[in-house]
């Protein structure tokens, strides 16, 4: 029996490390993008408060961050 676990866990050991990069991978891609969005939503937060216009806002943040008019709205309405 443990001969034939520790075999499994051979042939099974690149396929898991795989697995695991990949899942290292996807998660890292979602920090980065979240971590993204905060960075963002949070420049859009600052402007509001120092006073500047939602019209002067928007054309910062798509200049800045590569935005499109519409993902530049949506954190103006968030």
């Amino acid at each position: 029996m443990l001969l034939c676990a520790k075999l499994y866990m051979e042939l099974m050991e690149p396929e898991s490390e795989q697995w695991e990069k990949a899942n290292k991978q996807e998660w890292l891609q979602k920090g980065l993008q979240q971590g993204l969005q905060q960075g963002i939503q949070g420049t859009v937060n600052v402007l509001k408060r120092c006073g500047h216009g939602e019209v002067e806002i928007r054309e910062i943040v798509i200049e800045q961050f590569n935005l499109s008019v519409e993902e530049a709205e949506g954190y103006l309405k968030a």
